[in-house]
């Protein structure tokens, strides 16, 4: 987690934009609710672009570019062509 805000932290101010983090203890309730309003497809995640583990570098330049328009997934056990 400490990782996780220090670089975000430092890409804020190498980018400019606004950096916030929210922390929430999320529940067995919590995530059964979030599983059915998934199956019944009322929440739909949108997908920027996937990228095999490979190819991390590039996906966080991608995303510290501010292009990101949904999502960015890092596949660690395939070919990143989800």
């Amino acid at each position: 987690m400490l990782q996780v805000s220090l670089r975000s932290a430092w890409t804020a101010r190498r980018t400019g934009k606004k950096f916030m983090m929210f922390l929430a203890k999320i529940t067995k309730q919590d995530l059964l609710y979030l599983q059915g309003l998934l199956e019944a497809g009322k929440v739909t995640p949108v997908i920027d672009k996937s990228y095999p583990f490979a190819r991390l570098p590039e996906a966080l330049r991608y995303l510290e570019a501010g292009h990101a328009q949904g999502k960015v997934v890092v596949d660690v056990a395939g070919d990143g062509k989800r």
